[in-house]
């Protein structure tokens, strides 16, 4: 799990959405692929989530790193992370670690959802303030189409009715 904190990048609010997709598709995606494609076949697999909460302003980002490659992927963050943000970030700006606990970390990323959702997937939802741009996504491999292609069938759950929230 990668923690961005773009409060710590001196980002303006309103361009961090993009900032954070221009480094999964411009840096990322090609590097993985790129150096993945030596070692390990490795597609960019990833969640994320952007939140405001408490004057930070950071991604929670869940990405699928071959341990082959763990440590060249963490060297190249923070270069990547200084070229979107035009500038040196300090330290508390990246976050990197291992997840241990997966339902955990969804849940964790899952927090910021809307309440009703929350209460449906079984998680405490937090309010994790106002977002300008896409707040959350996830990689192209992991769409309901390639889950469908590839013959992946969830669990099946009763619907609950959702309320609106006023």
């Amino acid at each position: 799990m990668v923690t961005l904190n773009f409060t710590a990048m001196d980002s303006h609010p309103s361009v961090v959405s993009a900032l954070f997709r221009k480094l999964l598709s411009q840096r990322f995606a090609p590097w993985l692929r790129r150096t993945a494609k030596v070692r390990t076949k490795t597609e960019p697999t990833y969640v994320w989530a952007l939140e405001a909460a408490g004057g930070q302003l950071a991604v929670h980002w869940l990405v699928l790193i071959p341990s082959e490659i763990r440590a060249a992927f963490e060297e190249k963050l923070g270069s990547w992370t200084n070229e979107i943000s035009g500038g040196e970030a300090d330290e508390t700006a990246v976050d990197v670690r291992p997840i241990s606990n997966l339902l955990g970390a969804r849940k964790y990323i899952l927090k910021g959802t809307e309440p009703n959702y929350a209460a449906l997937l079984k998680i405490n939802h937090v309010n994790q303030g106002e977002v300008i741009g896409k707040r959350a996504g996830a990689s192209k491999n992991l769409s309901h189409f390639q889950r469908r292609k590839a013959g992946y069938r969830p669990k099946r759950w009763a619907p609950i009715p959702i309320r609106p929230t006023i």
